[in-house]
Parts: C-alpha cells; structure tokens; sequence
C-alpha cells in the first residue's frame, strides 16, 4: 500500500478543517438570529409590518422627500457651511503633518473633525467673555474659510477623491451601499423634523439655546448636565445662529456620523489588503448601521456621533504611527483624545486603551510616547476644564471635586452605584457581554438602551476563526483593533458592575467604530474560506440589513416626520410626539410673560415656553433634596413660593418616580400630605400633568 503523499494529506486536512469551519458558523448564525430575534420580536414583526405596506410607504416617501429638502434647505446649508469651514481649517492644522499615508476617505474625515473641534473651542472662549452672538460666531466661521480658502480646496478634492476610490466594485458592494444610502436618507427626514429625543430636550438643545438668549456661557447650577464638556453643544449654538433652526443641530450631529463612516471606510480599505478592499469598506459602514439604535442617532441631536467618528481617527492615527513610528502621528492621536474628553467624559476611556496599546507595542518607549499622547490630550481639553473651573468651580464637574451648588445629595441623585449587574441577578451576563448586549439590548428599555443588531457586537468575536484567511496587514489592524478593544471592554465590565446604567452601550461608543473595524475584517475573512461560508454570512448580513431598513421606515413613519415633511405643521407633529407634556407645554403658555414654573418630577426644559421661565427637575430631586438636607415641608414651599409664580406637577412621572427611585423614596412620598396646604390646582389633564398656584389663604397673604 502506498503512503499517502504530505501534500495529499495537507490539503485534506486543511478541506476538513474548512468544513467544520463551516458547521461551526452555520450553528453560530442560525443559533444567534434565531436568538435574536425572539428576544427582538418586536422588530421583526415591525420589519414585516413595513414589508407589507411597503407600497404605500414608499408613495409617502416618495412626497416626502422632495418637501423635506426644500424645507431643511437652511439647515443643510448651515452644516455645509460648517463642514466647509472645519474641512478648511482642519486642514491648515494639519499641514506638518504628511497625511499622505492616509486613505482619501481618511483625510477627508480627519480635516474637518479637527477643524470642527478648533472652531468649538473658539466659540467657547468667545462665549465665556459675553461674545456668544450669531454674527460673531459666524463671523469666526467665515474667518476660518478665508484663512484656509486654499485648504478648503484641498479637503474638498480629498472627498471627491474619496467618493471615487469607495465606488462599489461588485454587486453586493453595491447592495451593500445602496441600503446604507436608504438608511441615511431615512434618518435625515428624522433629523430635518422638530427635536423630540429626551435628552435633547433635557441638556443637549437647552445649553445652546440659553447661551445664545443671553450671548454668553454661564454657569447653571439648575441643570448640572450643562457643566459637563460641551464640544458638540457649543457647535449648535453656532448652527442655530445662521438661521435660528433648532432642526439644524440633528442635521450636524449626523454629519459627525457621516465623517465616523468615512474614516472607517477609509482605514478599511487601506488596510484590509485584498482585492476586495472597497467591499470591506462597504461592509465596516454596514455593521454600523446594522445597529437600529447607532442608525437612531443620525436623526437625532445627541453627541454620540461625534465620539464615534473622532474614535475611528484614533485607530487610523495609531495604525499610521505604527507604520512610520513618527511622533506626529502620536501627537494627533493625543489631539482627538483631548477633542474625544471635550465631548463626552466616559470617552476618556480610550485614552487608557491607547496608553495600554503604546505599552504593549513600544514598551521601552513607553513615557515618551505617553506623553507624545498625553500632553496634546491636556492642552485640547484644557478650556473646557478651564470652563468648568471658572463657571462650576471644578474641572471635571460635577464629578471628583463637587463644585456650584453641588453636595452629596445630588452626587446620590446623579448617581446609580451599587445598582450594577450583580445587582439585579444578571453576574452570568459579564464573560458574555458583547453577546448579551447584542441579544438583550432593546432600544429604549433594558439595561443596555441599545438594539446593536446581530453583527456590531459580536462579528470581531469570529476574528480567531477568519486569522489565518487574512493577509498580513489586516492581521496587524486586527491586534491594533483588539489591543483597545480589550481595555474598552474591561472598562464596560467595571461599569455595568457598580453602576445601573453602566451596562449601556451609549457608554462605549468609543468602542463600536474599531468594533465595526474587526467586525469587517473577520466576516470577510470568512467569506474567503469556502462557497458555502460565503453564501451563509452574505446571505445572512444581507437580510438583517434590509429588516434593519425596513425597521427604520417604519420608525420615520411612526415618528409622523413623513406627515411633518408634507404639511409643515411643527404644532401638530409636537403635540403627537410629545403628547400630555407638550399639552401641558401648551397649557403654560397661557400664563402671563414673565412667569417663573418650577416642575416637579419632570426635567424637559427645553419645550417651555419662550416668554416664561422654567426650572425644570433635572435629577428628580426639587422636592427630596432640601429634605434630605434638614429642611422642613413648609420652609420648602416657602423658599418656592418667592421665586416661582406656579407648580407643574407630573403626576405620571411622580407615580413612577416613588415606585423606583431607592435613593428618596420616603421624602418622596411626603409631598402629596403637604402640597395641599400650600398649593392651588388651576388645570389638570387628568392624565399625566396638574398645575399649581399659591393658595390664597396663606398666612402672609
């Protein structure tokens, strides 16, 4: 008997290890949508329902369409302009630095990123010196063109150059950008309607909107959120003062989003090192909007969108660095982490990943290549801190040092520790969070307050299966992608143990770019290793893309913004999203010019009426936390009752407050034993809302 030959028995081996390659994933994608989705049934049904009416969707979308861009024209103009000017500037910043290494995609994100974060700052040591006015502002956005006229010459070449190079080269690339399109258009009609998203009406729209009424930045101790950094924030004041839109600030924010996918698109297809790079690149933006709560952003104004995209020029700078070992790149990577902390707090995180990575990549260059990082890190965020120090007397506030009108009570109002995972039986989810997050994130409910889709949190879980189908440098992006993915992951372990909401994804969007980056490189890596494979993950991708598309038809349908868009009546699409709360908005706006309302229970203040005065209860806490501090009943209404005219009680959000609430639960549940004494109601909806003026038969009176 012959032996059989070595490379007989290779190739044997190596078809055998491919086919069980393919048992394994066949199990793992049928086992995890079939998951998925009866978790996620709702939107499986929501996707059908809109599949079934596709028709006459598609009519109302076809009407709509047009009458959106003719109505948000304005606001689209303001973001261009904006872009113009950051692209110009951002680019002039850039000038010692070869950015030739970098895809077009690349330099045509990172230009305006920058620039974008230049103009912010600039507009905050304007405001802080009572200059917050439109004309100043764009004034400083009209400068910032002229300097860099020749630059902006320069980006805009680099974006039409990137547009050319991601142009779809197969058919499922063009698919693939065909439904990233529908799902970006469909989000803009969200975006161009009046802003209804809780936490814009809650900080994110109220800071622009009260620096601009009194042109300059203040301190406002009534709403904390407002001490924090504000980088995005500042940026709509500066939209809003083109025009005097608020739906402008949601048209900014997603074209943060659009800049995150350029840069991502852009680092893929430099590195993904295969003739199918454009088609990676296609995939990377997909996974990202695979997820209907990162799609959910593009329409709404938050600041999310900007920590994504400054993130992914993260991992391009250090994939540069990498390369070259030029110190450049380090310092750039040091300046979007400073731009990445004057956004959103928990974003430092990455900078710890990044020091881990320059750790473990460079170990005797370790302090030097620290502070390559560190250094510009402080410098960029050394106004906003300056912001803090000055208008809140801290920093970093509210956390670490306190600071204006801060104490302990509202550290336990502001806080969820001790509330964490193990907390509510849930420990088992920890080892298994990218995948418990993916299966058990809803959007809007749950923990996580994320519907990730199936692949954007679990896809780089496959990257040991596709490692030996990649070539060499995708390899080395994928141990960059892991090297701060793992930190990033050990930082959202820590918080969803001590804290409530720590389990959120929102807290890790940092991590969802670079995520989406391995996501890419694993799936096509697969796709390569035999037909069957291929078929199963494009089939697979494919159909959950397009349910992802149909799910959010059917939410920009239910969102009325179709309706808005045709008609134009902002009063009737309000009343509808916001129903009993803007029917009490309506309600206060019958009350005399002038008039001071203190809610309760209720921390939307963005919605009160212009000519009126509202403190709203950010952190649940008017009527618990002079309790808590020694006060008595009777002193509380008397401090209120000589500085607010009325009483908005939201008696729905009092109710699920005192079930909830383990922090003041019993000073809670004092108010309806004493309100009466003091308080007069004048209208109620006898739903949600009651409103209260000062009984006339007050000792004083």
């Amino acid at each position: 008997m012959k032996e059989p030959r070595p490379m007989q028995t290779s190739a044997k081996a190596r078809n055998a290890s491919i086919r069980w390659l393919a048992v394994v994933l066949i199990v793992w994608v049928i086992g995890l949508l079939a998951a998925y989705y009866q978790v996620h049934l709702h939107e499986l049904t929501r996707s059908l329902s809109a599949l079934l009416a596709l028709p006459g969707l598609l009519v109302e979308l076809a009407a709509a369409v047009p009458a959106a861009l003719m109505r948000g024209a304005p606001d689209l103009l303001t973001v261009a302009l904006l872009m113009l000017s950051a692209g110009a500037i951002g680019r002039l910043m850039l000038r010692r630095l070869d950015l030739t290494p970098l895809s077009a995609a690349e330099r045509a994100a990172f230009a305006p990123l920058v620039g974008l974060g230049l103009l912010s700052t600039v507009a905050l040591l304007l405001g802080l010196v009572g200059l917050f006015q439109p004309l100043i502002l764009w004034a400083v956005v009209g400068l910032a063109l002229i300097i860099g006229l020749r630059d902006a010459g320069r980006w805009l070449r680099d974006l039409g150059a990137a547009l050319r190079d991601l142009r779809p080269r197969s058919g499922w690339g063009w698919l693939l950008a065909i439904l990233a399109g529908v799902l970006l258009l469909l989000a803009l009609l969200m975006a161009l309607a009046p802003p209804t998203a809780w936490d814009g009406l809650t900080y994110h729209l109220v800071a622009p909107q009260r620096y601009l009424e009194q042109g300059r930045i203040t301190g406002h101790a009534d709403n904390p959120y407002l001490g924090f950094s504000q980088l995005v924030e500042t940026l709509y004041g500066v939209a809003f003062g083109l025009f005097g839109r608020d739906t402008s600030a949601a048209v900014l924010h997603g074209g943060f989003g659009l800049l995150g996918l350029l840069a991502v698109m852009g680092l893929v297809q430099r590195s993904a090192g295969t003739r199918r790079a454009t088609l990676s690149a296609w995939l990377a933006a997909a996974i990202l909007l695979s997820a209907f709560s990162l799609w959910w952003q593009f329409g709404i104004p938050y600041v999310d969108l900007a920590v994504m995209a400054y993130s992914a020029l993260v991992l391009s700078a250090l994939t540069i660095w990498r390369r070259t070992q030029r110190p450049g790149w380090l310092i750039a990577v040091g300046v979007v982490c400073g731009l990445l902390l004057s956004t959103k707090y928990t974003s430092g995180a990455l900078l710890i990943a990044v020091l881990v990575l320059l750790l473990i990549r460079a170990p005797r260059h370790f302090i030097q290549n620290a502070l390559l990082v560190g250094v510009p890190a402080v410098i960029v965020f050394a106004p906003w801190m300056l912001r803090g120090l000055l208008l809140y007397q801290n920093p970093v506030y509210p956390f670490v040092f306190g600071g204006l009108e801060w104490d302990a009570v509202r550290t336990t109002a502001l806080s969820t520790a001790g509330q964490g995972i193990f907390t509510r039986g849930e420990g088992w989810h920890l080892p298994l969070l990218p995948v418990t997050a993916t299966l058990f994130g809803v959007h809007k409910a749950t923990e996580y307050d994320f519907s990730a889709g199936i692949w954007l949190l679990t896809a780089p879980l496959l990257l040991p299966l596709a490692w030996r189908h990649l070539s060499a440098e995708a390899r080395t992006l994928a141990r960059d992608a892991a090297l701060l993915l793992v930190p990033l992951l050990l930082f959202w372990i820590g918080m969803a143990i001590i804290s409530r909401v720590g389990a959120q994804v929102r807290l890790v969007m940092m991590a969802l770019p670079i995520a989406a980056v391995a996501g890419s490189l694993a799936l096509m890596g697969l796709r390569s290793t035999y037909r069957d494979v291929r078929w199963l993950l494009t089939g697979a991708f494919t159909l959950t893309l397009v349910l992802t598309g149909l799910l959010a038809l059917d939410e920009v349908h239910r969102s009325d913004a179709l309706d808005y868009h045709r008609s134009g009546d902002r009063t009737t699409y309000l009343a509808t999203q916001l129903g009993v709360h803007y029917a009490a908005m309506q309600q206060l706006a019958t009350l005399p010019a002038g008039s001071h309302i203190r809610t309760l229970w209720d921390p939307l203040g963005y919605t009160c009426p212009p000519h009126l005065t509202c403190n709203a209860d950010l952190l649940f806490d008017h009527w618990a936390r002079p309790l808590k501090n020694g006060s008595t009943p009777a002193e509380i209404f008397q401090w209120w009752r000589q500085t607010d005219d009325y009483i908005l009680v939201f008696d729905a959000g009092y109710a699920a407050w005192l079930a909830s609430d383990p922090h003041f639960a019993t000073e809670n549940a004092l108010f309806p034993q004493h309100h009466p004494d003091w308080l007069r109601p004048i209208w109620t909806d006898d739903i949600a809302y009651t409103l209260y003026t000062w009984r006339d038969d007050l000792p004083g009176d």
